[in-house]
């Protein structure tokens, strides 16, 4: 994992939990929320695109047998639709 960021130096590794709790504490209500596999292009960087290829399939493959168990193996990324908050409520 330190490799990767290293050499992307830009990933900010979050959990989906703590992710949609900065967006909430932010002042923003999430309106829905997923979580997606890399493209082939990103899959395939630094190596052939039949390794890429295999990447995916594995990835996308855990990805759809259990969302929860996958992002405990793999890094994917994650994307919110959000909207102001009318308020900024912390308990709920």
């Amino acid at each position: 994992m330190q490799r990767a960021l290293d050499l992307a130096g830009h990933i900010n590794h979050s959990t989906l939990e703590a992710f949609l709790i900065k967006l909430e504490t932010s002042g923003l209500k999430v309106e829905a929320h997923s979580v997606k596999d890399h493209c082939l292009e990103v899959q395939s960087f630094g190596t052939s695109r039949l390794k890429g290829r295999l990447k995916r399939l594995i990835r996308s493959s855990a990805l759809s047998l259990s969302t929860r168990i996958a992002r405990n193996l793999f890094v994917y990324h994650c994307g919110a639709i959000c909207s102001p908050a009318d308020r900024l409520d912390i308990a709920s």
